[in-house]
Order: structure tokens, then sequence, then C-alpha cells
């Protein structure tokens, strides 16, 4: 049987996916977490919607 990290890892392929982490300070966090909910969104959203507009307006350096 397979582990749920390698379910993970195989869904994330087969759907052409990848993981992006990063840090940030956890007011920081909270207060992002807090403004997406207040507008009925979940946190990935909106950061897509910024990585896909600042990918497509920006010129390659």
């Amino acid at each position: 049987m397979k582990s749920q990290t390698e379910r993970n890892k195989k869904y994330l392929k087969d759907n052409g996916l990848t993981t992006f982490n990063f840090n940030l300070r956890i007011e920081l966090k909270n207060a992002y977490k807090s403004k997406t909910a207040l507008n009925n969104k979940d946190m990935t959203e909106p950061l897509l919607k910024f990585i896909n507009k600042y990918v497509t307006n920006r010129k390659a350096l």
C-alpha cells in the first residue's frame, strides 16, 4: 500500500502541479488568512492570480 505522501506526489505529478513553500512572519500569514477568509477565498487563489499576473506582465530579466 502506498503512503499518503506517495499518493500526494503522484497526484501533483499527474496534474502538472508542484508545491511552492516560503517563509513569512506569523503576523503577516495570519493577517493574509483573515483577509482571504473575509472574501470567501482560500489562501491559494489570490496568490496564484498574483503570480500569473506578475509573470504575464514582466519582461524576462
